[in-house]
């Protein structure tokens, strides 16, 4: 196929996903029955792999699909004066599994929650949506404290194991056509395209 620059131009003409814009949602345990957006200046869109079962077959090798695993969820946080976010993640973390004793949440339920991720459009409006199924916190990071770091904003990252994600990802003409109505866990995604 020669290069045409018209053709390519064609398939951008919306100019793109923007990876600066998204937002995550989360359900803290015990918390507010919505997820609430939250300060998260860097995440990422969900990877999975399929593994490989090879079968050794007269000198040949007959590959088979394996098991499905998904990577580490890691956010980038920005920290308020009031520490309230590190606070909550603070007393999750503890739920789990408290600092001074070897005792922590008795039953699933207790820590595991819903997190979503939704990247908009340019337009404002949503073009994908993940929903990050049964998640919880395993490593809270450092903030790191400096005389000398000067016009800038605490940071820390936050990893999430979580079990499976879902995704919907829609392009305008679905918006009219195509009803959302899932229900996974404890998050409706019934008209998350909405609007």
């Amino acid at each position: 196929m020669a290069f045409n620059l018209d053709e390519f131009r064609n398939s951008m003409a919306d100019g793109g996903a923007r990876p600066t814009l998204f937002e995550m949602g989360i359900q803290f345990p015990g918390g507010a029955a919505r997820e609430q957006p939250f300060l998260t200046k860097i995440s990422e869109i969900p990877g999975s792999t399929v593994g490989v079962i090879t079968v050794p077959y007269f000198g040949r090798q007959l590959k088979v699909a394996g098991d499905r695993t998904f990577a580490t969820l890691t956010c980038t946080i920005i920290n308020d004066e009031n520490y309230r976010l590190r606070k909550k993640f603070e007393d999750w973390m503890r739920l789990i599994a408290r600092h001074d004793n070897a005792s922590g949440a008795r039953t699933l339920n207790q820590y595991q929650t819903s997190l979503t991720l939704t990247q908009k459009r340019r337009a404002g409006s949503n073009a994908a949506f993940y929903y990050f199924v049964n998640a919880f916190p395993t490593t809270l990071g450092t903030i790191p404290l400096d005389w000398s770091s000067t016009d800038l904003i605490e940071e820390y990252t936050v990893e999430f194991q979580y079990q499976y994600w879902e995704s919907i990802v829609t392009n305008a003409a679905d918006l009219a056509t195509v009803a959302v109505d899932i229900q996974v866990g404890p998050v409706n995604l019934g008209g998350v395209f909405g609007g």
